[in-house]
């Protein structure tokens, strides 16, 4: 039997060492381990401009270099750290001067316009840069013109010369796009089927930079460097010797595997310029391998076109039009811009652009599986927030 005394001696040596019989820590150092799971690995990640997040985007989610900047919740892109928010370009008073192209030509006329807002950034990052514009384009005919002192258009892609398509006045029901923010249909907006698309990006200011009455905000453009103008609408395209450029983001993204977000040039015979300006239609795909698929685009450029429902789509490689001199101004020499008009035709040949259009060069060859201008029915729908968001561009009805 264990005397009182020989109890005591052993409750004390426990409470001396209590982890003596313990059994041993799986990691003496936890904290060490993680802190080393933190460290990237140097030059993992995307490139500089390429995607790196969005809605059902699988790549990378990690940069180089600079940082993963949200644009929408479909498009996250690397930039350089301290890259810009998007915002929208305010407009002054200004007067446009048309772009003179195969004997026809558009002109925006002078409007003031007021301030966009600015975007924002998240996951800690700046917003990003600001939003590219999109400028006029010819088809075959090779008939089209810019709006406003840019003189810009461009186009890509043949057009069938003289054929047109039906359109109707519709009226709405209210529709939504899967994945997407709602979208619905505008009543008594234009719609029709038999409606034209080709590709083109010529570098030069839109035309809806130039603010429109039906305006609250203009179209945003950007300097050189893909900084967002704080008033564009003061300052001549580069496709003519000025510094104002078409902003890099503003192109195409997929929401899912059959929905997609744009902008585009184009010509609505039911509307004039007015009434066009950063307008949005759905665009439902009837022909090649993407039938069936849909585009929500909006309106950010005119041209002048023989198809009376023609939609232009802002596409990085798709073709420098009647102006081949913007895109050099911007970014120099030494890339390939593919065929005056269609641009390139491979997703290898995106390669051969600046970096910072490659990612929207490569959609035209994954999303819209290098389709050659195929035909939609057409239908005017109000604009999603993903849209508007990048473009600046918001109308006052």
């Amino acid at each position: 039997m264990l005397t009182q005394h020989t109890l005591l001696l052993l409750l004390s040596s426990l409470l001396a060492n209590p982890l003596a019989n313990a059994a041993p820590l799986a990691d003496a150092n936890p904290e060490a381990e993680a802190e080393a799971e933190a460290i990237p690995v140097a030059g993992s990640g995307g490139a500089l401009y390429s995607q790196c997040g969005g809605s059902g985007w699988t790549g990378s989610t990690s940069c180089s270099s600079g940082s993963c900047v949200y644009v929408n919740q479909y498009y996250s892109q690397c930039k350089p750290s301290g890259s810009s928010g998007s915002s929208s370009g305010s407009s002054g008073s200004s007067s446009g001067s048309s772009g003179n192209k195969s004997g026809s030509s558009n002109s925006n006329s002078s409007s003031s316009g007021s301030s966009g807002s600015s975007g924002s950034g998240s996951s800690g990052s700046s917003g990003s840069s600001g939003s590219s514009g999109s400028s006029g384009s010819s088809g075959s005919s090779g008939s089209s013109s810019g709006s406003g002192s840019s003189g810009s258009s461009g186009s890509s892609g043949s057009s069938t010369k003289g054929s047109s398509s039906s359109g109707s006045n519709s009226s709405g029901s209210s529709s939504s796009g899967s994945g997407s923010s709602s979208v619905s249909t505008i009543s008594g907006g234009v719609s029709g089927s038999g409606g034209k698309t080709t590709y083109y990006w010529d570098c030069c200011t839109p035309a809806f930079v130039w603010s429109k009455s039906t305006l609250s905000s203009p179209v945003t453009a950007c300097d050189k460097n893909d900084n967002p103008l704080s008033d564009p609408s003061t300052i001549s395209s580069g496709c003519t010797g000025g510094n104002g450029f078409a902003c890099s983001d503003q192109h195409a993204f997929s929401v899912s595997d059959d929905l997609a977000y744009g902008f585009a040039a184009g010509k609505i015979a039911e509307m004039t310029n007015e009434q066009m300006a950063c307008t949005c239609f759905k665009l439902t795909f009837t022909s090649s391998a993407i039938a069936g698929k849909q585009m929500v685009v909006q309106i950010t450029n005119t041209g002048s076109y023989s198809d009376n429902h023609h939609f232009d789509l802002a596409m990085p490689g798709g073709g420098v039009g009647d102006f081949p001199a913007g895109c050099t101004n911007e970014f120099g020499s030494g890339y390939t811009w593919g065929k005056t008009y269609g641009g390139i035709s491979d997703g290898s040949s995106c390669s051969g652009l600046p970096e910072i259009l490659q990612t929207g060069c490569k959609f035209r060859f994954d999303w819209l599986q290098g389709a050659d201008n195929p035909t939609v029915d057409y239908e005017q729908v109000s604009c999603p927030s993903e849209l508007t968001s990048i473009s600046g561009c918001k109308r006052n009805d």
